[in-house]
């Protein structure tokens, strides 16, 4: 599994590193970096994919070529770190340029072994718009959410009901009207499409598609079902998981995440800007919460909340939500 990540002039970072464990929340305010540590597993995922060239991965990254280097410098560097039966295994992945052009080198030791890991990378961005219309029956979940009927109906029969039972009984303590069933059911002589439906407690024998659903249920639903589906001792990469979703609703995405992602071993590394979700981590999840910002000369940084000084002092007067929206961090 992958367990580090240091970013080396990687955009706007200098030198960070940024730790992974089985649930990894970053924190900080808006333009401190956390989406560029997202964009650099992004890169990573599609260096490491076949049908990706390098040109592909640095275009696909938001700002392109002439952002992935941090200003002033003609190199960067991403050094991944993995874990695999207890060992660790180190590849870096050198980006350098020249007046007309941007050059890639991966470094060779244990590449078979990280790039593995890499491969397993899911990082996921669900679009509830994408998601309201019939989508193709395939095997893999889109990046964006937009199958996933799809990727539940090409199940075989009894590995579809399981899994649309326990995406029921995640999803529907969610909205304010208990879900009862979600399911997906195919359409056409071929059955090569398939729309997403929900059964409500107010009106059971009525069913929902997914034009109807709303945009947080929708995006709830991929999430598990990117967790119920990602492979065992992968790594899970969501960008403001809980977009969409009420406050009020914080305390069931939390026991969601613990208890899926200890359950399937899966690793999940999130952002937010919530701090009713960070009060529903608990205080046993401060060593896991990183907090991203601006240095004084502009670069951004990684921090661990627990190595904060006075954190223990700043806690004896508010939650951890309530000083994150004090800017107290």
């Amino acid at each position: 599994m992958i367990t580090k990540l240091r970013l080396k002039n990687w955009k706007s970072f200098k030198d960070s590193t940024l730790y992974i464990d089985p649930l990894t929340v970053l924190i900080g305010v808006n333009a401190s970096g956390k989406s560029n540590i997202l964009d650099a597993f992004d890169f990573l995922k599609k260096l490491f994919t076949p049908s990706y060239s390098f040109a592909d991965a640095v275009n696909d990254i938001r700002g392109g070529k002439d952002w992935i280097i941090r200003r002033g410098e003609t190199e960067c560097c991403l050094e991944v770190f993995v874990n695999e039966n207890g060992k660790e295994y180190i590849a870096k992945i050198i980006i350098s340029k020249t007046e007309n052009e941007i050059e890639c080198a991966v470094s060779n030791d244990y590449r078979e072994i990280v790039s593995k890991n890499i491969q397993n990378l899911f990082v996921f961005n669900p679009i509830p718009e994408k998601m309201r219309g019939y989508s193709p029956v395939s095997s893999e979940l889109k990046l964006d959410g937009s199958n996933i009927a799809g990727a539940i109906a090409a199940l075989n029969p009894e590995e579809k009901e399981k899994l649309e039972a326990e995406l029921t009984k995640y999803v529907s303590p969610l909205p304010e009207k208990d879900i009862k069933k979600i399911q997906a059911v195919t359409v056409g002589l071929n059955n090569s499409d398939a729309m997403l439906y929900c059964f409500e407690e107010w009106n059971p024998d009525k069913a929902i598609d997914a034009r109807g659903m709303s945009d947080g249920t929708l995006r709830f639903a991929a999430i598990v079902l990117a967790l119920l589906t990602a492979k065992p001792h992968s790594l899970l990469v969501i960008e403001e998981i809980d977009n969409g979703l009420h406050p009020s609703r914080a305390k069931e995405l939390v026991k969601v995440l613990k208890e899926i992602s200890i359950k399937r071993s899966v690793d999940v590394l999130c952002t937010t800007h919530n701090p009713t979700l960070i009060n529903e981590l608990g205080g046993e999840m401060i060593p896991f919460i990183n907090y991203v910002k601006r240095d004084e000369e502009g670069n951004s940084v990684i921090e661990l909340l627990e190595e904060k000084d006075n954190l223990a002092k700043l806690m004896a007067s508010s939650s951890i939500g309530d000083l994150m929206t004090e800017d107290k961090l």
